[in-house]
């Protein structure tokens, strides 16, 4: 009878400890996100516990693309923040490099995977594409691309279910396009 107990025991630590895990990593991931957005509203000491808190989760999770996009947006803060100008296309450019490897490295599984009810590619994207259109495009050419970026999320198949949050963040993000003028 111990024996049973035992393996119950055994076989419920080994179910609870991956969403224990998932709970830990979901709590790193919305409050790394919360100090972007602050971060991207201006706030100052926050970018880097953001960028640390993504490196860390990208370190646990070196193929979470969402994780990596989020690094790069934090970069390109990092070179909106900088003082010198060379240092501000340095960190820019880090970013919108690390920005390229997420999106480049999206698959078919990104469509399945999710992030509160959102698929990572869409989420990948959306990242991008607000990093890419507030970079400034006479320099680093992405107001281009951030916009078809968000023209596929808006036409992507998944787009039409997706939460309100994230239908708002993307109609916020065309706003943003729109009320900058073209360079």
């Amino acid at each position: 009878m111990c024996k049973m107990y035992c393996c119950i025991s055994m076989l419920l630590s080994l179910l609870i400890a991956p969403h224990a895990l998932y709970a830990d990593e979901t709590t790193d991931y919305h409050q790394a996100r919360t100090w972007f957005n602050q971060a991207l509203d201006g706030k100052d000491d926050v970018l880097d516990r953001s960028m640390e808190q993504f490196e860390k989760l990208l370190v646990a999770h070196p193929e979470n693309l969402v994780y990596r996009s989020y690094l790069g947006a934090c970069q390109t803060l990092e070179g909106r923040d900088a003082w010198m100008p060379w240092n501000k296309i340095r960190y820019t450019e880090k970013g919108l490099d690390t920005i390229d490897k997420a999106l480049d490295a999206l698959t078919l599984k990104d469509d399945e995977l999710n992030i509160e009810g959102v698929s990572s590619r869409l989420v990948t994207m959306l990242v991008a594409a607000s990093a890419f259109i507030r970079v400034p495009d006479h320099i680093f050419h992405r107001r281009a691309k951030g916009k078809k970026l968000l023209d596929k999320i808006v036409k992507h198949r998944a787009y039409a279910s997706t939460p309100v949050f994230f239908k708002t963040s993307v109609q916020q993000t065309l706003k943003i396009f729109l009320s900058q003028k073209s360079t």
